[in-house]
């Protein structure tokens, strides 16, 4: 498992390697490390959730976004505490579980 997984990524980068050098502009717009931080995409995630609010009553299709977005937001949540939930009762001895669990 790990030779194919070693094995695949040598692939990749080959392929990566081969596209840069054929397209040097392309190869520009590549991030290679240089990765926007988590709070960043949080933070314009949160902006873009408030602009769907702001902008309920001007297209419709804004208003279906903020339904769908808040219906999974609240599916993530009921999902982590179900997970929750199972980690606090399935826990190993003395992981103090009857004082953990969410209600």
């Amino acid at each position: 498992m790990a030779a194919r997984m070693l094995f695949s990524c040598l692939i990749d980068a080959d392929r990566i390697d081969t596209a840069n050098f054929e397209n040097s502009k392309l190869a520009k717009l590549r991030q290679d490390g240089r990765y926007v931080g988590w709070e960043v995409l949080i933070e314009r995630l949160e902006k873009k959730l408030q602009d769907f609010e702001k902008n309920l009553d001007k297209t419709p299709v804004d208003g279906i976004r903020k339904i769908v977005s808040d219906a999974c937001f609240t599916k993530a949540n009921d999902e982590i505490v179900t997970r929750n939930q199972k980690y606090s009762e399935n826990g190993n001895r003395g992981t103090a579980k009857s004082g953990t669990r969410i209600q």
